[in-house]
């Protein structure tokens, strides 16, 4: 459920390891997801919380601040989104952080239009330990494709249900296979009711179809391939229990 990603610039190696959000578990789906991203703290180096200057800080907030002071790690404080706050209002949200944790630092950056960025790309490289790198020079992510390809196609759901079923959807990618100059990949949604079912499909299925081609563009612009997409939509009332089949992780 975490992912990392690897920057190299110079001598120095920064590895992030992005993880899910914390919040109150449920499902076993749920509960494997937290799970997953306090185990992520253990061994970081450093831990980066990233707020929403447009979200104000909830209890999970606090949750993973009282972890922070419990195991006495380096951390700092990365406000996003700082280009739709004014200056006013954004010193105020940074006062507000400052006064729930003693940060290390707080930067604010809009992730958006890349202000701030740069900052703190050089922080975490002037703050890295001394040691041998972890991967090698040209090593990017270990996401695979069949990761990358799902959460294309998660996003164009989103986007186009208007965040109607934020959490009531899995992508799942089955199957991804060249064939002469393309590649055909073939996905699954699951949904809980047949009426999410409905509503994923659209009239006349222009909805899935309207997904599938946004996300087909994409892939083939990162593939640099043509790609033939097949999405199926299948109901499965409790698929957050059943994360190897429809989540895809054992």
């Amino acid at each position: 459920m975490k992912m990392n990603s690897v920057l190299n610039e110079g001598n120095v190696q920064l590895v992030f390891t992005d993880t899910p959000g914390i919040f109150s578990p449920k499902t076993k789906l749920e509960k494997f997801i937290v799970k997953n991203a306090w185990m992520s703290m253990k061994g970081a180096d450093m831990v980066v919380l990233v707020l929403d200057a447009k979200r104000r800080i909830f209890v999970h907030v606090e949750k993973i601040i009282k972890r922070l002071q419990r195991d006495n790690v380096a951390s700092i404080a990365v406000i996003n989104k700082m280009d739709l706050l004014d200056e006013g209002e954004l010193a105020i949200f940074a006062e507000r952080v400052q006064l729930l944790h003693k940060f290390d630092r707080v930067f604010t950056v809009s992730s958006l239009y890349g202000t701030g960025v740069r900052d703190l790309i050089d922080y975490l490289q002037e703050s890295a330990c001394d040691g041998p790198w972890l991967y090698p020079e040209e090593y990017r992510t270990d996401a695979t494709l069949e990761f990358f390809a799902a959460e294309i196609t998660r996003e164009k759901l989103y986007l186009a249900l208007r965040q109607e079923l934020p959490y009531s959807l899995s992508v799942v990618t089955e199957q991804i296979e060249e064939k002469g100059d393309s590649i055909i990949i073939k996905q699954v949604i699951y949904v809980m009711k047949e009426s999410q079912k409905t509503i994923v499909v659209g009239a006349d299925a222009a909805l899935i179809k309207s997904v599938s081609t946004s996300a087909r563009y994409e892939l083939s612009a990162m593939l640099n391939k043509k790609v033939h997409l097949y999405l199926f939509v299948k109901v499965r009332k409790f698929w957050q229990d059943h994360l190897e089949e429809c989540v895809g992780y054992s």
